[in-house]
This record gives C-alpha cells, sequence and structure tokens, in this order.
C-alpha cells in the first residue's frame, strides 16, 4: 500500500464518520420518537396534512405545532416540543450512537483485565483494544463496511477519542493545579 492509497482510505474513514453522525442526527432520533411518542390521531388527518413524502420516497412528519395552537394540542394530548430542543437531542443521540461501541468495547475489555487480575496499565490496553475490535465488528457487520475500510474508520476514531480524552484530563490536570 503506497502513501497516497492511505491518505485516500484515511480521507474516505473521516467521510464515513461524518456521514454516520449526520445519519443518525438525521433519522436515528426521529425514529426513536415516534415510536416512544406514538401519536393517536385519526387516520385521514394523518395522511394529510401532518405527513409529506420527500424526494427519496421516505414518510417524515413534520410538527403538530404548525398546525394547531398549544391549547388545542394540549385536547388532544399531544405533548409540544421546540424544534431547539429536539435538534440538540438528535446531536446529543448521534454522538451517543457513534461513540456506544467503543464505549462498550473499553468497559468488555476492563472486564477482561480485571479477570485476570491486570494491573492499571493493563486495563487501558486491554480496554483499547477491545473498543478498537467492538468498533470493527459494529462497522462490518451492522454497518456493512469492508473490512479494511472498518478498521481504518475505527483506528481514525480511537485516535480522535483517545486525543480529547488526553485534551479533558490536561485542562482537569491543569485547574486541579492551580486550585
Amino acid at each position: 500500500m503506497n502513501k497516497n492509497e492511505l491518505k485516500g482510505d484515511i480521507k474516505n474513514a473521516l467521510e464515513d464518520i461524518k456521514d454516520d453522525y449526520r445519519l443518525y442526527a438525521s433519522r436515528g432520533y426521529e425514529d426513536i420518537q415516534d415510536i416512544n411518542n406514538k401519536i393517536d390521531l385519526p387516520k385521514n388527518l394523518m395522511m394529510t396534512e401532518l405527513w409529506h413524502y420527500s424526494e427519496h420516497s421516505e414518510i417524515k412528519r413534520t410538527s403538530p405545532e404548525k398546525y394547531f395552537s398549544k391549547t388545542e394540542l394540549e385536547k388532544m394530548g399531544i405533548p409540544t416540543q421546540s424544534r431547539n430542543a429536539s435538534k440538540g437531542n438528535a446531536d446529543g443521540y448521534a454522538l451517543f450512537k457513534l461513540l456506544f461501541p467503543h464505549i462498550a468495547g473499553f468497559v468488555i475489555g476492563c472486564a477482561f483485565a480485571r479477570m485476570f487480575n491486570f494491573a492499571f496499565v493493563g486495563y487501558v490496553i486491554m480496554g483499547i483494544i477491545f473498543a478498537f475490535l467492538v468498533g470493527v465488528h459494529k462497522s462490518t457487520y451492522n454497518d456493512k463496511i469492508a473490512l479494511k475500510y472498518a478498521v481504518i474508520k475505527n483506528i481514525v476514531l480511537m485516535i480522535i477519542e483517545i486525543a480529547l480524552i488526553l485534551l479533558c484530563v490536561g485542562i482537569y490536570g491543569i485547574i486541579y493545579m492551580i486550585g
């Protein structure tokens, strides 16, 4: 593998991470919200004004606040949400869904290290190894990414996560030294 192919693969992995985040932010939270907040409206009303089709033939629900006042929504028993609150929740959900396999893998790695009585460094090393393996497993089996790209994507994600952890530890250390 030459340098240009590796650069292209890393660039593709970064684009894939951004696409996953956008996908989780746009679809995942709405799907969960629709399951959790089943709105009991008459079928003819749902089919006419509250639902519309996008250019990709996916059904998307528009906000009922667009068509009804707050008092009408309260009478129907529909909770009102602001658009900003749902956008913030969607971003948090997307970040959680993107990082959850790595967090779960780190916990599994720590449990494995505990089982064999490793020292602190063993916990960290096993946590990182299992976080990487669970991330690759999720990318290959759930996201249907080729193994080569799944490995590169998860290496990039692990580097970003480790950099963020080191940044937070550094900031905490500075605050601890000052205070």
